[in-house]
């Protein structure tokens, strides 16, 4: 199982020092594809990412 903050896209950046912190508050790593549990700062896809996302609007 893997955890991550998923942080993709052109707009990436913007949230880039936010996901630093989540990330080292939650000892978990960022990434910029899914993986099993996902907390969602950045994905431009139509489609939803792939596993459990957290922080999603839907």
């Amino acid at each position: 199982m893997r955890a991550a903050i998923l942080n993709a896209g052109n707009a990436a950046w913007i949230f880039a020092e936010h996901a630093q912190r989540l990330a080292r508050i939650m000892n978990v790593e960022i990434s910029s594809t899914p993986t099993d549990y996902n907390y969602l700062l950045g994905w431009e896809s139509s489609e939803p990412p792939a596993g459990k996302t957290f922080g999603s609007p839907e």
